[in-house]
């Protein structure tokens, strides 16, 4: 039964489900679709224990991605465990599934995307595999595609059309055909030497011109990757971008895109449009992931604290009320009205819901928004 048939967080049942596919929207009707959102009510929080058995060590589960289904599947990570997370923000609750294969490694995955063919991939950090998951038919493969992934340390990946684009240690990307079931390295025609880990761990499709981008985090540069050449981009923009300066970007309402501040203190706007990067603010704090609300706006995860950018305005507030601070939440993802924050520490095993208060939440495609690629995905 689709997500949209069900009943939703606050107990309301969601509009009919649309002709359209989440992998057929396009760019130019998600764009008309998210332009009109705005505030409606009181922005608001609050939460859901997974409890210390599933979130055992620090970093248990990593890299949430929504699936079609409603739910939100985080992999294995610093857990010594072969399961996957399942939750669901209906009720709050929290499933282990055993995938039946060997999950090895201090850190297994960090980083997941949904492909087109409703299958969620997380790439490997300390596994030499990419793992899958079949979310209809409750199936898990482990691939290489022949390619030798020793702790590639992949911390980005990030899907666009039938592609998935995968980034880590190597100097060299890996390029997933969906369709296809193959894979290769690629160097998208840039430099992604320079520094041996992080050098991208957050990017989002743009919903105005369709490339991917990718915020830096120990490169000093935005990666921007044009799905129809496969070729990539490195770009400063002139403004000055410091090391670790970022763990989360995405879309406003507007169209542009908007770069969340971590140890470095800079905020930025690109407007993908005129090929121009904005500095917003310098006083940001340390968050972790990114995601646009449905009022349109943008919404940081607080990894110390959280972060609300107005994109009418551009203003950029710290340590909003309705996003707890200080506990470390690892990463942002929206899945329809619901944007959720998941733990990171044993501390405090939660996961946070934000209700963002806005008037997308009666848009018949809002499911299919958070599904698509230009939204998707935690960090």
């Amino acid at each position: 039964m689709p997500f949209s048939a069900r009943l939703g967080f606050f107990g309301e049942t969601g509009p009919p489900e649309p002709d359209t596919p989440w992998y057929e929207l396009s760019n130019t009707e998600i764009s008309a679709a998210i332009s009109s959102f705005e505030l409606t009510g009181t922005r608001s929080s609050s939460s859901f224990d997974l409890g210390s058995t599933i979130y055992s060590t620090n970093g248990a589960y990593r890299g949430g991605v929504a699936a079609p289904n409603g739910n939100v599947y985080l992999a294995a990570s610093a857990k010594s465990t072969n399961n996957i997370l399942e939750y669901d923000p209906s009720t709050g609750n929290a499933t282990e599934i055993d995938s039946g294969e060997t999950l090895s490694g201090p850190l297994r995955y960090l980083n997941g995307a949904l492909a087109n063919n409703n299958k969620i991939y997380w790439a490997p950090y300390n596994m030499d595999k990419f793992l899958i998951y079949d979310v209809d038919a409750g199936s898990f493969e482990l691939q290489d595609w022949g390619l030798t992934l020793s702790n590639p340390g992949f911390e980005f990946i990030k899907a666009a059309g039938d592609k998935l684009y995968c980034i880590g240690t190597p100097a060299n990307a890996v390029i997933i055909n969906v369709s296809a079931n193959t894979a290769t390295e690629s160097t998208l025609n840039v430099s992604l030497g320079g520094p041996t880990f992080a050098k991208f761990v957050s990017g989002t499709r743009s919903v105005a011109d369709n490339c991917i981008y990718a915020a830096p985090y120990n490169k000093t540069q935005v990666l921007k990757i044009d799905p129809t050449t496969d070729e990539g981009t490195l770009n400063n923009y002139g403004e000055t971008i410091s090391a670790q300066a970022s763990q989360g970007i995405t879309n406003g309402k507007n169209g542009n895109l908007y770069i969340t501040s971590h140890n470095a203190t800079r905020v930025y706007e690109i407007d993908p449009v005129a090929n121009v990067m904005t500095t917003i603010s310098t006083s940001g704090t340390t968050t972790m992931g990114a995601a646009m609300g449905t009022d349109g706006n943008v919404y940081g995860g607080a990894f110390d604290q959280g972060m609300f950018i107005n994109v009418d305005t551009g203003g950029v507030t710290n340590n909003p009320s309705y996003i707890p601070s200080g506990e470390q939440r690892w990463g942002a993802v929206s899945q329809g009205s619901t944007l959720l924050m998941f733990p990171a520490q044993t501390s405090n095993t939660h996961v946070y819901h934000i209700d963002t208060a806005g008037n997308g939440t009666s848009s018949s495609i809002l499911d299919e928004i958070t599904w698509s690629n230009y939204f998707n995905g935690t960090r």
